[in-house]
């Protein structure tokens, strides 16, 4: 959230205080004894001058609202994480379907971490050198790949069905492989690119062809853009791990340390 939408919610929350402490005096005023039948109520001048009562104290202690700021965003985001965990959860069968994803290294790990992620996204690049070294260091370690082509649109969709596709044909190994490959390209990289890579895997072109327009994948695709609105996705990579999700391209240490706070207490942090 920028700091204008920031501000003005927080003028939104002073008029809320300015009404809670209405109805307070008000409160007050109703115990007092009373000279009408009708409840007491502010005029417009009393309302005037409370307002300006809290104009007064705000303007002679400015800090209250960078403090007021601080606190609001983190009670949005406390907000924002206590409803992506619990998306985990009830998305965890959507969110590690392996028909809809592709699975690399230990297909029966007792860890598993799930990237959404885009092939023309250079920090997916970066995180696939982080994941290509933690498959080789830790052989209980699996890995579900779910394509989320929202960087450089249509090519990264065109290049996602195509790897979608080629699982059907590959070996989890010989897959990984394949996913390498298509991220070693140094520019964007588009449909041409990607049916290359495939032909050199030697796979059968015609039967990828129609994979690739299969219903299939269209709907693994829908249904990864549905995750990502759910778990409030901003950007790739993004990993589901535990019961947590994180965001970019983690060091090899970083990525190694939460996995192993994991096995030990199912968060990322113990």
């Amino acid at each position: 959230m920028n700091r204008t939408m920031m501000i003005a919610m927080l003028m939104i929350r002073l008029r809320g205080v300015l009404a809670a402490l209405a109805a307070v005096l008000a409160l007050g005023a109703a115990t007092l004894p009373a000279r009408a039948e009708t409840a007491p109520t502010f005029t417009p001048e009393q309302k005037i001058a409370i307002e300006q009562m809290v104009k007064d104290y705000i303007m002679a202690h400015p800090e209250v609202v960078q403090d007021a700021l601080l606190e609001l965003d983190k009670r949005q985001k406390e907000t924002e994480n206590a409803a992506v965990k619990t998306a985990v959860k009830t998305e965890a069968k959507a969110i590690y379907d392996t028909n809809a994803g592709t699975v690399v290294g230990n297909p029966k790990g007792d860890v598993t971490l799930v990237e959404f992620f885009d092939y023309n996204c250079p920090y997916c690049r970066k995180s696939m050198t982080t994941l290509d070294a933690l498959l080789k260091s830790d052989p209980k370690l699996r890995i579900v790949l779910r394509d989320l082509p929202i960087v450089h649109p249509p090519e990264s969709i065109e290049v996602a069905k195509i790897a979608m596709a080629a699982k059907n044909q590959l070996s989890s190994d010989k897959f990984w492989d394949f996913h390498k490959k298509l991220f070693s390209a140094s520019r964007i990289i588009a449909k041409p690119q990607a049916l290359q890579v495939a032909k050199e895997a030697g796979l059968d072109m015609a039967r990828l062809d129609k994979d690739a327009e299969s219903d299939a994948v269209k709907a693994a695709l829908v249904d990864s853009d549905r995750l990502s609105q759910i778990l409030n996705l901003r950007g790739t990579p993004a990993f589901v791990l535990g019961e947590d999700v994180v965001f970019g391209a983690l060091e090899d240490d970083e990525m190694k340390a939460q996995i192993a706070a994991v096995r030990q207490c199912g968060r990322t942090t113990c």
